[in-house]
C-alpha cells in the first residue's frame, strides 16, 4: 500500500476519534443498564409478586442489600441496581416499580449523582420526577419513603451538597403525607461527627453488615404494609 494512501487513512482515523468518544460518552443511558433491568424484570415472571408489597428501589446500597435478612417477616423485593442515580429511577419507572403496585417504594437514590458532581438542586429536581410517576402510577394508598443520602468516608469532602439534597427532599417529605424522609445520616455518625468506620466495607463507600443493621433499624417503622387497591 502507498505510503500517502497509509498517511491518509491515519490521519483520517486520528480525526474521527473525538467524534466517535462524544458519540459514546452521549449514548443513551438506557443501553448501560439494560442488562440489568431485564434480569429484574425476568425474576418478576420467574417469580410473579402480589400487589401490595414493598419495592426497594436505588443503587448499589440497595442492590447489595439482603433485604431477607434485614426483613425476613415483610414482602420486599429489591430492585437496585448499582451505580445508578435518581434520573435512572426515573427512567425506568415504569419497568421496576408500576408492575409491582407496591404499597411502598423505598428510594435510595442521590449518592452517586453528588459523587458525579450533580448539584443538589439537580437532585431534587430529579425526586420530584420520581414523585410525580409515583402520584399518576400507582395508587393512592401507595407510600414512598426516601432514605436520606448517607454519610461516607469516601465522600466525606461531598457532606455540604450531600447534605443540601437532604434537606431539599426532607422539605417534600414534611408536607405530604404519603412521602416519608428516613434519617440515617445521624445514626452513621460519631462522637466525633464523622462517618463511623465500622459502618462501611474497606472501600469507605458501601456498607458493611453492621451499617445494614443501622439502617434496618431506622428504615423499618417505614415498611408496615397496608393494602393497595388494584390499578
Amino acid at each position: 500500500m502507498p505510503i500517502r494512501l497509509i498517511t491518509l487513512l491515519f490521519v483520517s482515523f486520528v480525526s474521527a476519534v473525538p467524534v466517535l468518544s462524544f458519540w459514546f460518552q452521549d449514548a443513551p443511558q438506557e443501553s448501560r443498564w439494560e442488562a440489568d433491568i431485564r434480569k429484574l424484570e425476568q425474576a418478576l415472571v420467574e417469580h410473579p409478586q402480589e400487589p401490595g408489597g414493598i419495592v426497594f428501589v436505588g443503587s448499589s446500597s440497595i442492590r447489595r442489600w439482603d433485604l431477607k435478612k434485614s426483613f425476613p417477616e415483610l414482602s420486599a423485593v429489591n430492585h437496585g441496581f448499582g451505580g445508578s442515580e435518581m434520573s435512572d429511577a426515573v427512567r425506568f419507572f415504569d419497568r421496576i416499580v408500576t408492575p409491582l403496585k407496591p404499597a411502598t417504594v423505598v428510594l435510595y437514590e442521590g449518592d452517586n449523582d453528588i459523587g458525579k458532581g450533580k448539584s443538589p438542586e439537580q437532585v431534587h429536581a430529579d425526586f420530584q420526577q420520581f414523585v410525580r410517576l409515583f402520584r399518576e402510577k400507582l395508587s393512592p394508598d401507595s407510600r414512598l419513603a426516601f432514605i436520606a443520602i448517607k454519610p461516607s468516608l469516601k465522600r466525606w469532602h461531598l457532606a455540604e451538597p450531600i447534605q443540601k439534597a437532604n434537606q431539599l427532599v426532607a422539605a417534600d417529605c414534611l408536607v405530604d403525607d404519603r412521602l416519608t424522609y428516613i434519617d440515617v445520616w445521624a445514626p452513621m455518625l460519631g462522637e466525633d461527627e464523622k462517618p463511623r468506620p465500622e459502618l462501611f466495607v474497606s472501600d469507605g463507600l458501601h456498607l458493611s453488615e453492621a451499617g445494614y443493621q443501622v439502617w434496618a433499624d431506622v428504615v423499618r417503622p417505614a415498611l408496615q404494609p397496608r393494602p393497595v387497591s388494584a390499578q
